[in-house]
């Protein structure tokens, strides 16, 4: 029987959203790097709310993870996942995704911003789980 084993990465949602404070429509942030040392994939759940922002179109908010070689990522996006879409005007934008994290590997955390308006200076959260199947 395999079971899902939650932690939380960080404890102030406020501080890891923190690099996307005031970021353009179209940029992509460095979030973190996150290593898997262990001899198995695990997953990376994302939760991202902002502040009232108003999108012009309907948009997303992109997890990219690049392979660290030394302190060079990858250009190539090895994984990518979508949070969700969302639509237009006045709202806070709630999104939420899993990436695979592979094993015996650094990995450098980017979010790129698609949602047609710049993030919110303040007011934003980044949630972020890790879980790994455990089999009994």
């Amino acid at each position: 029987m395999a079971k899902a084993t939650w932690s939380a990465l960080s404890a102030e949602s406020a501080n890891l959203a923190t690099p996307l404070n005031g970021v353009a429509t179209g940029t992509t942030v460095f979030i973190g790097d996150i290593e898997n040392t262990t001899n198995k994939d695990f997953y990376l759940g994302l939760w991202f709310q902002s502040g009232s922002m108003s999108p012009t179109s309907t948009g997303s908010i992109s997890v990219i993870l690049r392979r660290k070689r030394g302190s060079v990522y990858a250009e190539n996006n090895s994984e990518i996942q979508v949070l969700g879409l969302t639509g237009t005007g006045l709202r806070q934008v709630n999104l939420a995704a899993s990436i695979r994290i592979p094993y015996a590997a650094t990995w450098g955390l980017f979010i790129q911003n698609n949602l047609g308006a710049t993030i919110p200076s303040s007011g934003n959260n980044l949630v972020s789980f890790t879980w790994n199947e455990e089999v009994n």
